[in-house]
């Protein structure tokens, strides 16, 4: 047995989704790798595979973490570039999809790259994680995976996607007219690439056509066939575009059960705002009332569920309080001056991160190489 055998066993149960075998051969391979840093404690593709297999099988966080950062501490002298740069990405992730401190798997990601990294992985995480905090950055760390694999649509989707955030909206036109491949194939990247189409073109003044994509991709969602573009998504397109008829028949469509009888969403913050300006322009202003005390009341009684002493409870309440003063506040200057909601980032939601970019992780063996 090897890890190379392991990697490519897990890898085809899950392929096969064969799952009775996978806590089996979990254990078994949990096994192999302790055994084997016994005899070897300073292979570091081990104790990597062991990390990996350790948050496959829920282990607390902090032992994760403390086997990454103690094989740094001990061996960096004596790792190859590509040793040290394996760790650094999957602590990395660690921090970043468990602990939420992406900060913290900046700082180590960014210390593989001046390493020279010869991990896609690491520049694909970095430009998704720039994202909140350098466009620049995260452009830059796009271009270097464009190198790489030059025709990878997913990556031309994040350099799209990150033009757009910058504003650079022809570039990022021009670059989704090139990828908006056929609807009839939709999957999750085509629906984000015609999404951010419609929006780039929206952007630049040209509403018909940006409502020809949104009534194709609403086509789509009402059949049930797409995966990533709901009702959410829709109705802030076609609330961008003015037409408030097509948000009022989506809100409508979601706010009823099959008997037509009324029914709680939740619906919070911004989309609530859209909901109510929407109906305020169209004349609703009694249903626009409705949905107003209905949606004042839920936070009031979701507010009492909470009210204990603890600390959580007390966040939890301050939270929906402010939610609800931002309700009132919104609801008053759309009925008493007739101002308009804006959508802070219509395309909030619609970035492509990699789902797992821990180096030859044996679910995910193919996403990168």
């Amino acid at each position: 047995m090897t890890i190379d055998y392991y990697i490519r066993k897990i890898h085809d149960i899950v392929q096969t989704e064969e799952y009775d075998q996978y806590s089996y051969i979990l254990k078994e391979y949990i096994d192999y790798l302790e055994s084997l840093l016994k005899k070897e404690p300073e292979n570091i593709k081990a104790i990597c595979q062991l990390a990996i297999m350790y948050y496959e099988d829920c282990r607390e966080n902090e032992d994760i973490i403390s086997l990454l950062e103690d094989a740094i501490r001990k061996y960096e002298n004596k790792m190859s570039t590509e040793e040290l740069c394996e760790i650094l990405n999957d602590l990395a992730y660690i921090y970043d999809k468990e602990c939420y401190e992406p900060n913290k798997a900046i700082l180590l990601l960014e210390r593989a790259i001046i390493l020279g990294t010869p991990f896609i992985n690491t520049y694909y995480a970095l430009s998704t994680l720039y994202l909140d905090v350098d466009l620049n950055k995260a452009q830059q760390m796009v271009l270097k995976i464009l190198e790489y694999a030059p025709q990878n649509i997913e990556y031309k989707y994040q350099l799209g996607y990150c033009l757009l955030k910058k504003k650079d909206i022809n570039q990022a036109l021009n670059l989704f007219k090139q990828l908006a491949g056929d609807l009839d194939d939709l999957n999750e990247l085509i629906e984000k690439i015609h999404f951010c189409y419609a929006f780039a073109l929206l952007s630049l003044g040209k509403k018909r056509e940006a409502s020809i994509i949104a009534d194709d991709l609403y086509m789509k969602y009402r059949f049930g066939n797409t995966k990533v573009i709901g009702v959410f998504e829709l109705m802030d397109l076609y609330y961008s575009l003015e037409e408030y008829q097509k948000v009022n028949k989506m809100f409508e469509d979601k706010y009823r059960d099959s008997n037509g009888n009324e029914y709680s969403l939740s619906f919070f913050g911004e989309e609530i705002q859209v909901i109510l300006y929407t109906l305020h322009t169209l004349g609703f202003n009694e249903k626009c009332k409705v949905v107003f005390e209905s949606k004042i009341q839920e936070i009031k009684d979701t507010i009492e569920n909470y009210e204990t002493d603890d600390i959580y409870s007390k966040e939890i309440i301050a939270y929906f309080e402010n939610e609800m003063l931002e309700l009132k506040n919104g609801y008053y200057s759309i009925i008493d001056f007739d101002k308009r909601p804006e959508i802070s980032d219509i395309t909030k939601n619609l970035k492509v991160e990699p789902y797992c970019y821990l180096i030859d992780c044996p679910r995910h063996i193919n996403n990168f190489k």
